[in-house]
């Protein structure tokens, strides 16, 4: 028959173990030679750790630590149980980092046009990401680029387009709304003048921003009655989309067509002053919300990347 486990070989052992907070605060006073230093590691007092040196010194009726004016070095034994009590230390972290479960992300939302969402936002959110790996971005997209879509009260953040002033929020100004006339390269070789893509091709309309077109236009010196065709759509991202498709020319804000104008599916019309109106672009928080952690690392991301930026593309800064 098997015998039962005796009492040294079985679960029921009596371990003869010291303090761990004492023997936590002997190790890295050892460490780093200074009381102060294992404070600031294990965020406690000085005094603090002297207790529980002097305690485990007690119990192990045995000192520790030469205690000198402005010195501390390790006695013999000291010297002796250090290695092995680090060594124990680092196995009791990789074993409980085996099975420790991951912080949860923090979830911030953010509201912006589709136009932002697409134009700038998404192509460089992994950037965020890349630094801020604890917080998790949840873009709600809308068509509405001037009025405010979704509001405050759903939302962490919101980008949006305007003068300022809202009363939901506060604001952070980001970067000047610059509209300039953008096409498809095909549609550009086929004109060689300024007269041929503004009067000859179709102008691309955007309906939530109506008199784009002919402020565009009067800035300079063109009777806007004067066209051959248009075509109209709900908002600037659909526009947007019709000019890659080479079906006229589109007022498009340039930072938000940076990419596409890099890559070749769009390009500046021979006329491309931008206008100017005197709206922005901003970074919305609500008042209660302005201070969280999470909404200061967004801010800061963004302020980083529009500097960056600025320094790296002249054509940015128009």
């Amino acid at each position: 028959m098997p015998t039962k486990p005796s009492v040294r070989e079985g679960s029921l052992r009596n371990r003869r173990l010291p303090s761990l907070n004492a023997l936590r605060a002997f190790e890295a006073a050892a460490r780093h030679q200074s009381f102060a230093a294992a404070a600031d590691e294990l965020g406690v007092s000085s005094a603090a750790v002297s207790q529980h040196i002097k305690a485990l010194e007690t119990e192990l009726r045995v000192d520790l630590f030469h205690r000198g004016p402005h010195s501390l070095r390790l006695t013999p034994a000291a010297s002796r149980i250090m290695p092995m009590l680090s060594g124990a230390f680092e196995a009791i972290e990789q074993a409980t980092e085996g099975i420790r479960q991951p912080e949860p992300l923090t979830e911030l939302t953010i509201a912006a046009p589709n136009i932002f969402a697409i134009g700038w936002l998404i192509p460089r959110i992994a950037n965020f990401h890349t630094i801020n790996s604890d917080i998790h971005i949840r873009v709600l997209a809308s068509g509405g680029m001037l009025a405010p879509a979704i509001g405050l009260d759903l939302v962490d953040a919101a980008i949006r387009c305007g003068r300022g002033g809202w009363n939901d929020g506060f604001g952070i100004f980001l970067f000047c709304e610059n509209l300039v006339p953008v096409c498809h390269p095909d549609l550009l070789r086929r004109e060689t003048s300024r007269d041929d893509i503004l009067l000859g091709l179709p102008r691309i309309l955007c309906e939530e921003d109506p008199t784009a077109w002919d402020e565009w236009l009067a800035m300079r010196g063109i009777n806007p009655s004067i066209q051959r065709q248009s075509l109209s759509f709900a908002d600037q991202l659909l526009s947007i989309q019709a000019a890659h498709n080479g079906l006229g020319v589109a007022l498009a804000d340039q930072r938000l067509v940076e990419t596409d104008l890099a890559q070749g599916r769009l390009t500046l019309t021979n006329d491309a002053l931008p206008l100017r109106r005197g709206r922005s672009w901003f970074l919305i928080t609500g008042r209660n919300r302005e201070r969280t952690a999470e909404i200061r690392s967004l801010q800061d991301w963004l302020l980083h990347e529009l500097a960056r930026e600025r320094l790296d593309s002249p054509r940015a800064s128009l």
